[in-house]
């Protein structure tokens, strides 16, 4: 296993870590990358590759805590679920479910109970309809939809009327850092581990 060390804002100091491994027929493949954002010397993403050398899941620290605040899974080199614990309490709020890249589903826990109380599907990128659990049950208890005859929101025939237009929308996606490290990687200064 190598370190590689590169300084993205030549200060002399080490923002990125590259831990690669040697293969001898398919050369160095990346296991893992350990990037400080804010240069302050602590790590605020995490980057695990699989053996294929695609990305596996990506820890970011948003509020440069110590703690990572969203939790990315990859299958195929392609998200899958990201996981945002927005009140940094440790515990994941949200829950994006994607397929193909695009969000599908997302559950939300809105009264930090633990329990998740809002379900969003989407459909062609589009949001279908949400559900919510007033009682605290862990069951959808009201469902709105989104209707194409009346171009917005609608309740569901026989259901009671919603205050849920704060959810018509999911909140917007939080970026991953990514890929701004792989452009500016590219014309970083690879740190001398022997200090000359």
């Amino acid at each position: 296993l190598e370190i590689q060390e590169f300084d993205l804002n030549r200060d002399s100091q080490p923002n990125v870590f590259k831990f690669v491994r040697s293969d001898p027929e398919a050369g160095e493949i990346l296991i893992r990358k350990d990037v400080d954002l804010n240069n302050d010397g602590r790590v605020d993403v995490v980057q695990l590759y699989n053996d294929k050398g695609e990305m596996a899941s990506e820890q970011s620290d948003l509020d440069f805590d110590g703690r990572m605040d969203v939790v990315s899974h990859f299958e195929d080199a392609t998200i899958a679920r990201k996981e945002l614990d927005l009140d940094y309490d440790g515990q994941a709020d949200i829950v994006r479910y994607y397929a193909e890249g695009k969000v599908e589903r997302v559950e939300s826990d809105n009264n930090n109970d633990g329990r998740i109380d809002t379900w969003e599907y989407f459909s062609n990128g589009e949001l279908d309809r949400v559900g919510t659990d007033n009682d605290g049950d862990g069951i959808v208890d009201h469902w709105d939809r989104r209707r194409e005859s009346d171009g917005g929101a609608g309740s569901d025939a026989g259901s009671a009327s919603s205050s849920e237009g704060e959810n018509a929308a999911p909140p917007s996606d939080l970026p991953s850092p990514s890929e701004a490290l792989n452009e500016t990687e590219k014309e970083a200064a690879p740190v001398d581990p022997g200090g000359s």
